[in-house]
């Protein structure tokens, strides 16, 4: 119980520390509106996009960290808006396998899906390209999330918080997203599989069983 108390802390600080910067982003351009006596043009730009990506991510954590991400059987289109909301106007460009034309029956699958969108964004700090491939194989669904950019890497904590043996005790708030991630391809029936076939390259990949449950 204790190890799941402090995942959930360090969950809670992960995704506050995210939504700080947009929300700030909102009061800023309040201010201004108070500073210069009405709504200028400036101020109501600021809001406005703020309030966007602020609104994106949220929906893109009540799917990918929620209950409800475990209890729908996601349609393809809907996990592509939410992961294009989740990318917009960050240093990350996505693209779908053309291959990818069914969703799996798996409930959960999306949320699966878009914990590995997060560590894809997390192994470019300087941006790059993804390209997502969802595949019905049988009766198992294989997902790739296929990164590449310059000076593609996984911070050391990352890749700790990946391994099924970690000490729940010495990850931080960095170590949140990936362990979760990591325990859900578990709870799923996969291993979350990683991959560096060439440098400033990395894949991530799972197999779930493809089944309505």
């Amino acid at each position: 119980m204790n190890d799941d108390l402090r995942i959930a802390e360090l969950l809670c600080s992960r995704l506050c520390h995210d939504l700080v910067s947009p929300i700030g982003a909102v009061n800023n351009g309040v201010e201004l509106m108070e500073e210069f006596g009405g709504a200028s043009d400036e101020a109501m730009a600021l809001i406005g996009a703020s309030g966007k990506q602020a609104a994106r991510r949220l929906q893109y954590y009540r799917i990918a960290f929620g209950l409800a991400g475990s209890q729908i059987a996601q349609s393809l289109d809907d996990t592509k808006g939410v992961v294009a909301g989740f990318l917009e106007g960050g240093k990350v460009a996505a693209d779908w396998d053309p291959a990818t034309t069914q969703a799996p029956e798996t409930p959960g699958w999306g949320k699966l899906l878009l914990n590995m969108v997060a560590l894809g964004t997390e192994a470019l700090p300087r941006g790059g390209s993804m390209t997502l491939t969802v595949l019905i194989e049988g009766e198992r669904a294989r997902m790739v999330v296929a990164v590449a950019g310059p000076a593609c890497r996984l911070h050391e904590e990352t890749r700790e918080a990946l391994n099924p043996s970690v000490k729940i005790e010495s990850l931080g708030a960095r170590g949140a997203l990936p362990y979760f991630a990591m325990r859900l391809a578990q709870r799923m029936g996969s291993k979350l599989d990683i991959q560096e076939p060439a440098a400033d390259q990395m894949t991530f990949t799972v197999s779930i069983p493809n089944r309505a449950e």
